[in-house]
């Protein structure tokens, strides 16, 4: 009887809850893990910014100053002189494209120069600007223009514009000289001839006394 009395009341309560008797046992019952999450830190990748590369310009120097040969009209013919109308002269020591004055002789007829090697030369007058080459260096290290591949001077005995006192002179084992507009050396006029001087008509000088009687 009370075998029966329990089954009775097992039957009904699954009945009413409407599920199985064992569903006890498949409860889990694992305590939740309680340890604590540790915060992610954030990985950052530092940006590494390459600078723009610069190609550095080369730029080949200039220079804005020139020298001037022009031609000027003189007593032995034209001739080429420096803007200022100071005369330029050749030695005829010198070989093309190689000054021979150095030293004292580079006092007495300064090098017309340039500042550098790509200074430009203008030309006046009659001058033919082809005959201008590329200035050459001399021993000092100075740049200095030539003319028919042929040096230019001036000459310190040239006090003013205009004067040619070195034309034709001797100094330095060689001869100096005024040159022309076609390159060539401009050659002395011949010196005119001297008229010897008649004394004067009438001069006085040991005559007679006027006789009398």
């Amino acid at each position: 009887m009370r075998h029966t009395i329990f089954g009775c009341l097992l039957v009904a309560g699954i009945a009413l809850t409407g599920t199985q008797p064992y569903a006890l046992a498949s409860l889990d019952t694992t305590p939740p893990n309680t340890t604590p999450t540790e915060p992610t830190t954030p990985t950052t990748t530092p940006t590494t910014t390459t600078p723009p590369t610069t190609t550095p310009t080369t730029t080949t120097p200039t220079t804005t100053e020139t020298v001037t040969i022009k031609t000027t009209q003189g007593t032995d013919g034209e001739f080429l002189t420096d803007s200022a109308g100071h005369s330029l002269y050749m030695f005829e020591l010198d070989n093309p494209g190689k000054s021979n004055c150095t030293g004292a002789c580079s006092k007495a007829w300064p090098a017309v120069t340039v500042p550098t090697a790509q200074s430009s030369v203008t030309t006046m007058g009659n001058v033919v600007a082809t005959l201008v080459g590329s200035p050459i260096v001399r021993d000092d290290g100075t740049y200095q223009v030539i003319y028919n591949s042929l040096p230019l001077y001036t000459f310190v005995g040239d006090k003013t514009p205009g004067d040619s006192n070195g034309q034709g002179q001797k100094s330095f084992g060689g001869t100096w000289y005024l040159v022309k507009a076609d390159g060539t050396k401009l050659m002395p006029a011949t010196p005119p001839a001297t008229t010897p001087t008649q004394p004067p008509t009438g001069s006085s000088g040991g005559g007679t006394s006027p006789t009398g009687h």
